[in-house]
């Protein structure tokens, strides 16, 4: 998933990686939750890190994986617009 970019029950992983010096960060999929809403991403790159972020097979792939958490975010996105 995309680094979050927000405090939950751990630190905001993108600054972490703002911090550590990565130059490269490969986004097997975007994050749907609305606390991360491509700030993680953003703020890599404000830090002049190179952000890839994968399309087709290894994107399918990458959601496949994380499914449940996936349609638990639609679904809380959808009853808040409701």
């Amino acid at each position: 998933l995309e680094p979050c970019n927000h405090h939950g029950r751990t630190p905001p992983c993108s600054r972490s990686l703002v911090a550590s010096k990565v130059s490269r960060v490969v986004v097997g999929v975007g994050d749907p939750n609305p606390l991360v809403a491509a700030e993680g991403i953003a703020t890599l790159e404000k830090a002049g890190i190179e952000v890839a972020i994968m399309d087709g097979a290894e994107r399918d792939a990458c959601y496949e994986i994380n499914a449940d958490f996936m349609a638990r975010m639609k679904a809380e996105a959808a009853a808040s617009t409701a």
